[in-house]
C-alpha cells in the first residue's frame, strides 16, 4: 500500500518594501517622463502602489514648499548643536572620542 502525505506549500514571503529613497528614486524617474507600466513591470510592483507612492511624493514636496524656511533654520540649529556637542566631546573625552563612543555607528 502506497501512503501519500500532503505537505502544504509555503507561499515565500513577499518582498520587502522599498525604502523611502529608493520609492522617491522611482517616483523621479517617472516625473522625468518614464512609462508607470514599464517601471512597474520592471520593479514587480502593482501601478497602483506607484500612484500612491507619487501622491505621498507630491505631498511631501507640497510640504516641504510650504514650510522650507523653517525645516532650513531647523537643519541650521540642528547642525550647530552637533558641532557644539562634538566640541565638547573632544575637549572632555579627547582627540580619539569617536571611536571610544562609536559616534560614527549612532545612525545605523
Amino acid at each position: 500500500m502506497i501512503i501519500y502525505i500532503y505537505y502544504p506549500r509555503k507561499e515565500p514571503p513577499p518582498p520587502p518594501e522599498p525604502s523611502k529613497e529608493e520609492k522617491d528614486a522611482l517616483i523621479i524617474e517617472i516625473l522625468k517622463g518614464a512609462d508607470t507600466a514599464e517601471i512597474a513591470k520592471r520593479e514587480g510592483i502593482d501601478e497602483e502602489n506607484l500612484k500612491k507612492w507619487r501622491e505621498e511624493f507630491m505631498n511631501d514636496l507640497l510640504y516641504y514648499a510650504k514650510h522650507r524656511r523653517q525645516i532650513e533654520k531647523e537643519l541650521a540649529e540642528k547642525t550647530t548643536d552637533i558641532k557644539w556637542f562634538e566640541d565638547v566631546c573632544k575637549e572632555f573625552i579627547g582627540e580619539n572620542w569617536k571611536e571610544l563612543t562609536n559616534y560614527d555607528m549612532r545612525n545605523r
